[in-house]
C-alpha cells in the first residue's frame, strides 16, 4: 500500500515539473555570427572579398584583351599572306620535269627531250610504230598560266589542288611525222602548218595532268 502511494507521488511531482525543451548546439563558425536567423559577416572577411574579386575580374579581362589581340593579329597577317599556288615541299623521291617519259592510263607514252623534241607512242612497248614526232617550245610557270588566260587565284579554284608554280608548263608542238600502221602518213595525218597547244601540269604527289587543247583530248600521267 506505501508502494503503491510513492509511485502516485512520483507521477505527480514528474507532471508538475517543468519541461525543457533539448537544444543541440551547433558549432561556433568564426567567420560568421547567427543573429535572428540572418548571417553577419566580418566587416575584414568583406574586404577580403571584394579585393578577391576585384583581382579575379581584372584578370578575366586582361586575359580576354590578349586573346582578342592575338585573334586580330592572326587575321590580318592572314588577309596579308600573299596567294601561293603550291608548298615548294615534295615528298621525297619525287624528282619529276617535263623531260620524264610520260605513260597514259592506256598505254600510250609522251617524251619531250631536252634538245627540243617532243615523240608521242600509241604503245610504250612498241616505239616502231603508230607514233607521232615534232618540234616543241614552251613557256613555264607564270608565263604559261598567262598564255592559258589564268591568274594564280583563277588556277587554284579550277584545278582545286596545289602544284607548284615552276611545274606548270604551256607547250606549242609542232609534229613533224606521223608514222601509222607501219608507214609514214605525214601528209594525210599533218597538213601544213599543223600545232598543237599542250599543257602539261606536274603534281606534288608525283605523276601530272595534261591536255591537248587543240584536239580537245585529257590524259592523266604517270611517270614510266
Amino acid at each position: 500500500m506505501k508502494k503503491n502511494q510513492k509511485i502516485d507521488e512520483l507521477k505527480k511531482n514528474i507532471d508538475n515539473t517543468i519541461k525543457i525543451p533539448l537544444m543541440v548546439k551547433e558549432k561556433e563558425n568564426k567567420s560568421k555570427k547567427v543573429k535572428n536567423n540572418k548571417v553577419v559577416h566580418h566587416p575584414e572577411n568583406q574586404k577580403k572579398d571584394k579585393e578577391n574579386s576585384s583581382i579575379l575580374l581584372a584578370i578575366i579581362v586582361l586575359l580576354l584583351l590578349i586573346t582578342s589581340y592575338v585573334i586580330i593579329n592572326k587575321m590580318i597577317s592572314t588577309e596579308n599572306k600573299p596567294v601561293a599556288i603550291a608548298d615548294k615541299k615534295e615528298k621525297k623521291g619525287t624528282s619529276l620535269s617535263l623531260n620524264t617519259k610520260w605513260i597514259t592510263a592506256d598505254d600510250s607514252m609522251f617524251y619531250f627531250d631536252k634538245e627540243g623534241n617532243f615523240y608521242w607512242y600509241d604503245d610504250y612497248t612498241d616505239k616502231k610504230d603508230n607514233y607521232y614526232d615534232g618540234t616543241y617550245t614552251y613557256k613555264q610557270g607564270k608565263d604559261a598560266l598567262k598564255e592559258m588566260g589564268y591568274d594564280e587565284k583563277e588556277f587554284l579554284k579550277v584545278f582545286g589542288e596545289k602544284i607548284s608554280e615552276d611545274r606548270v608548263y604551256s607547250l606549242e608542238l609542232t609534229p613533224v611525222t606521223a608514222f601509222i600502221e607501219g608507214r609514214d602518213q605525214s601528209e594525210t595525218f599533218l597538213p601544213k602548218g599543223t600545232k598543237w597547244w599542250f599543257i602539261l601540269i606536274i603534281k606534288s604527289e608525283g605523276g601530272a595532268i595534261a591536255y591537248n587543247k587543240t584536239l580537245d583530248i585529257r590524259y592523266h600521267l604517270e611517270s614510266q
